[in-house]
């Protein structure tokens, strides 16, 4: 429903989240940049080494910021930047983790915090816990085996339903109008 201001509408979310057990979301700036994020081990490369091809074309077909985060330790870094660069991928971020954190709360924090800067349209990552950290604060997420570049701009598409009118356009009915 509609709330008298938006301390109201706040106060409803933190309220709900209380209720349902889970964390309260937060204010997403979509205007930012467009990115994505992405993680390196069993994702972008095999453990073996080898790229995992359907994700990596993907990446590289990817218009937005291409942000990698993985759990791999900052001590690896130089070997991490020359896997990326051997396999094409570029990339406007590489975030490390620096300490032991376990990964779904280290990923957790990063992504929350790239929130600030971009429009995190999706998230590659194999790990379900991972994702399923992702998909609880509201980021869309694939396996790198539900990953097909052929289907790029339909994965980020992000069509509201026919039926969708801002809340004070001029065609919304009388009385149903927030604000």
């Amino acid at each position: 429903g509609c709330h008298a201001s938006k301390q109201d509408a706040v106060d409803q979310m933190v309220a709900v989240s209380l209720a349902e057990d889970m964390e309260p979301g937060g204010e997403r700036d979509l205007s930012g940049p467009p990115a994505i994020v992405v993680d390196i081990d069993d994702t972008l490369i095999a453990l073996n080494g080898d790229p995992i091809e359907n994700v990596v074309a993907f990446v590289k077909e990817y218009t937005g910021a291409v942000l990698i985060v993985t759990a791999r330790r900052e001590a690896r870094r130089d070997e991490t930047i020359a896997q990326l660069d051997a396999i094409g991928v570029d990339y406007e971020l590489l975030q490390m983790r620096g300490d032991r954190t376990p990964e779904v709360v280290y990923k957790a924090a990063v992504i929350k915090n790239l929130f600030v800067n971009y429009n995190v349209e999706l998230a590659i990552d194999n790990n379900a816990d991972v994702r399923a950290e992702y998909a609880r604060i509201g980021i869309t997420v694939l396996a790198p085996s539900g990953v097909d570049p052929q289907e790029l701009p339909q994965m980020l598409s992000r069509a509201l339903p026919d039926n969708y009118r801002p809340a004070l356009a001029e065609d919304v009915p009388e009385g149903r109008a927030c604000g």
